[in-house]
């Protein structure tokens, strides 16, 4: 079994290959998921949404990983876009559709994706 290494400030961090592959792979999932998400908003396609950045998919992801890349800056990067993103959308919603808060959300996805590459990027700098 390969092992992933980084080191953040004096701690050094060890991760079995198959778990990288398994995040990276969730990673790919998220971005392809959110784009198509954002897609549909953008079309004004209807949607149930959940309004907790906390208990969509992607955010239980980032809750259910913490403990493994709690030590990355590119991990701790992913929150703000996402809250964001998730308040962007209640006021696209509640306020008819606005086409500011449309802007909102194209801004704020692309951001997120932004650190989405920035993690998946850090995750795939390894020695496995």
């Amino acid at each position: 079994m390969g092992v992933y290494t980084y080191f953040t400030g004096t701690s050094m961090k060890i991760i079995c290959s198959e778990l990288k592959s398994e995040l990276l792979s969730e990673l790919l999932d998220a971005r392809m998921k959110h784009t198509e998400w954002v897609t549909q908003v953008v079309n004004e396609k209807s949607l149930s949404v959940e309004e907790s950045p906390n208990h969509c998919r992607f955010g239980k992801w980032i809750i259910d990983v913490k403990d493994i890349l709690a030590d990355l800056d590119e991990y701790h990067q992913l929150m703000e876009p996402h809250i964001n993103l998730h308040h962007a959308y209640t006021q696209f919603k509640e306020n008819s559709r606005q086409e500011t808060f449309k802007d909102e959300i194209k801004r704020f996805s692309s951001q997120l994706i932004d650190r989405i590459d920035a993690l998946e990027k850090t995750l795939n700098q390894s020695n496995v």
